[in-house]
Order: structure tokens, then C-alpha cells, then sequence
């Protein structure tokens, strides 16, 4: 599997009541589509995986696949505290149409790296699915350190890795030292512009739920080598970006989601609160002044 493009990591929607809102995720989806995803990601951080009971997990990553209908790859995340329900995660994503995983170490127990190594090799072993590895310490609290990757690169069916540390010195100790057919796929929204410049040709952004069209024009401009037009859309972009980033992420996925998108998400569910009023209002005039600069 080669991942190439902008692949989303899709806002979950709940209707007012809180419940999923099936409807509003094939709305997403064809709007994304429409905008030139490569790909979609199904119970990604973005979506807010941890707030998912297993009937709507399944729900959800079933309807992705059945509006998508084979146009693009679909991605599942399939983050576990353990090996064992990593395991049972890859193996549903397989039985409902996935072209693909996506996986973090586990949170809070802290492996080791020789755990971390075990672990990723157990989850892949499970399926025949490529496996794309999830490098974000801030959220598992702890990272697949340089030699565990390169370890795990030699597994048949791990076929990347999503770099979200923010440390772009890794990024290019990964590109040195990794076989070239494993991929490193961007996961720094704000450091896009440099993974692009150092031969990335893959995105999975969460903000993508805000600017899906803006995000795979610069795909394509990379990918031509336009780099003033990457650099461009990556200026244009950044403020919101950097907001999104300082607090209220996945709200305001979701509220960029409607705003830009046209599609009511919903709220985010606890722990996570919505944004205030004063916080909604802030964004929008964000949105605003971007469309108007870029109008």
C-alpha cells in the first residue's frame, strides 16, 4: 500500500441528543472526497476514537467504508491500551473493508522500547492489512525511538509511519537511515510545508477537516514541484493551524467542519467541553479573514 496525497482523519458528527450521526458521516465523506482526499481515517484522534463504545466504533468505520464505496483508501485507527484489543481492532477493521490501519504505542503503560517493538509485531501479525505506524509522544507518552522504527520498517506489512513529535531532526534521521519503500507521512500540520520540501507525499491532517481543498492543492503542488505554491498555502493557512494547535483542537475541527464544510458535526463529547462563545466567535473571524485573503 502506498499512501500518497492527503488522507483525513475524519471529525466524528453527533446529532444534539450526543448520538452518532450517521448521516452527517456520509455528508463528510462525499464533501472530502469531492475536495481531493486521497483517503479517510475512521476512529482517528480527530474523531474522537476514546469516546466510542464498540457498537458505534463499528457503526462508524462501516459506513465510512460503505460510502466510499472503493473511491479511495480507508484507514482505521485502531489505538489500544493493550496488545490483545489491538489485535481484536485490526482484526474487525479487516472484516469490515478497511484498506488499512493506523496505531499509536498504548497510552499510559509506558512500555519499553523492546514492549513497543513486541507489541507493533503482534498487531501486525493479526492481518494482512498495511499497518502505518503513529509516532505522537505527547498523547501515548512515550516514543517509537529511531531504532524501533527501523526495526519495524523490515516487517512485511508496516508500511510507514505518521510522524507527529513536532521534532523535525527525526524526520530527516528517519529519511537517512529507513529503507525508501517505508514511508513517512506528515502528521505536524504546521511543519507541512517542510516534510513537502524534504519529499513527503503524504498528509494526514487533522486540519483537513477545515481545508480539504487548500491541503490536496498543495499535495499537488509538491508533487509538481511548486513550492512557492506550497509555501503559499502553507502561509495562508498557518494562523488557523496555530490556533487550532494552542487549545480546542478537535472542537475546532468540528466547527471548521461547519463552517467551511457546511456540515453540522455536532458537539465534542466529554471529557472534552465545547468551545465558548467568545472561543467560537475568535475562530470563525479566523475562518473569515482567511477566505477573504485567499478570495
Amino acid at each position: 500500500m502506498t499512501l500518497k496525497g492527503l488522507f483525513t482523519p475524519i471529525v466524528t458528527p453527533f446529532d444534539a441528543s450526543g448520538a452518532l450521526n450517521l448521516t452527517a458521516v456520509d455528508a463528510i465523506v462525499e464533501a472530502q472526497l469531492e475536495a481531493g482526499a486521497s483517503g479517510l481515517i475512521a476512529c482517528g484522534t480527530t474523531g474522537e476514537y476514546y469516546t466510542l463504545d464498540e457498537s458505534e466504533r463499528q457503526a462508524l468505520i462501516e459506513r465510512v467504508v460503505r460510502q466510499v464505496n472503493g473511491r479511495v483508501s480507508v484507514l482505521a485507527g485502531i489505538n489500544a491500551l493493550n496488545t490483545r484489543e489491538g489485535e481484536l481492532r485490526a482484526r474487525q477493521a479487516r472484516d469490515l473493508g478497511c484498506d488499512g490501519l493506523m496505531m499509536s504505542p498504548p497510552a499510559y503503560s509506558l512500555p519499553e522500547q523492546h514492549e513497543i517493538l513486541a507489541h507493533f509485531k503482534a498487531v501486525a501479525a493479526a492481518t494482512a492489512l498495511p499497518l502505518v505506524l503513529y509516532d505522537f509522544p505527547v498523547r501515548a507518552g512515550v516514543q517509537i525511538e529511531v531504532d524501533t522504527v527501523l526495526a519495524l520498517s523490515e516487517v512485511d506489512n508496516i508500511v510507514g509511519i505518521k510522524e507527529s513529535s513536532g521534532d523535525f531532526s527525526r524526520l530527516l534521521a528517519l529519511r537517512d537511515q529507513c529503507p525508501s519503500d517505508f514511508q513517512l507521512i506528515c502528521g505536524c500540520d504546521d511543519q507541512a510545508a517542510d516534510h513537502l520540501w524534504w519529499g513527503a507525499r503524504a498528509w494526514i491532517s487533522g486540519s483537513a477537516n477545515v481545508f480539504p481543498a487548500e491541503q490536496a492543492a498543495m499535495l499537488a503542488a509538491a508533487e509538481r514541484q511548486d513550492f512557492e505554491s506550497v509555501r503559499a498555502g502553507m502561509a495562508a493557512m498557518m494562523p488557523i493551524i496555530r490556533d487550532m494547535e494552542g487549545g480546542g483542537y478537535n472542537q475546532k475541527a468540528k466547527l471548521g467542519t461547519r463552517v467551511r464544510l457546511g456540515i453540522e458535526a455536532g458537539d465534542v463529547r466529554q471529557p472534552l467541553l465545547p468551545l465558548s462563545r467568545r472561543e467560537v466567535e475568535e475562530f470563525q473571524l479566523l475562518i473569515a479573514g482567511f477566505d477573504k485573503s485567499t478570495s
